[in-house]
């Protein structure tokens, strides 16, 4: 019952574990490439961990 109610009824297969991974990869792509612009990569600088 609790399973029921803390998974809200859907349960992950392969196709979640691809997709998850490809929008992680493309995101990552995507920043690394946009943080290359120097007025971002300037946002990014400030926000990262040293």
């Amino acid at each position: 019952m609790a399973a029921r109610f803390l998974a809200g009824g859907h349960v992950a297969d392969v196709n979640d574990l691809l997709f998850n991974v490809i929008g992680a990869v493309l995101g990552l792509g995507l920043f690394s490439a946009l943080a290359q612009i120097p007025l971002l990569a300037a946002v990014v600088e400030r926000f990262r961990w040293r």
